[in-house]
């Protein structure tokens, strides 16, 4: 049986079952402190290593952060242990304020255990890019 709560929750007032639950790597920081004035991709957090089976894992990227002068293009890609960098998000910064970098890619790793890495650069313009406790790095891979 299921409703919904005063709260608007789902209530389900019965045994549930899942099967053919897939990995899933989780990274999230809600208060970092990082920059950049890279041109090439650097890493700027990192999960902890998990085992995927070798199927394909798509990956959800969101982070926020600001640049010190206008009109820089950043990337934001997912890697793979030491792998090549897969570009999930790109976002041009036409003001000096925090904005939200999102995006999603798929990547196939080989069956085993591995690090995925969310990472940035500044793909055009020349200046700074910030992260602070206004801002956070999210990245959510879930098997397929």
């Amino acid at each position: 049986r299921m409703r919904i709560d005063e709260n608007g929750d789902l209530i389900i007032a019965q045994t549930l079952t899942a099967s053919n639950l897939k990995n899933h790597a989780l990274v999230e920081n809600r208060s970092p402190t990082a920059s950049t004035t890279s041109a090439t991709f650097v890493t700027l957090e990192s999960a902890s290593a998990v085992t995927f089976s070798g199927r394909p894992i798509l990956c959800f990227v969101n982070v926020t952060m600001f640049p010190d002068v206008a009109n820089l293009r950043v990337e934001l890609a997912v890697q793979i242990d030491a792998g090549s960098d897969a570009v999930a998000a790109q976002l041009n910064h036409n003001e000096t304020e925090h904005n939200t970098v999102q995006g999603a890619v798929i990547v196939t790793p080989t069956a085993g255990s591995h690090t995925l890495r969310v990472r940035w650069r500044i793909a055009s313009g020349s200046g700074t890019l910030s992260l602070d406790a206004n801002d956070q790095i999210l990245l959510h891979a879930i098997e397929l």
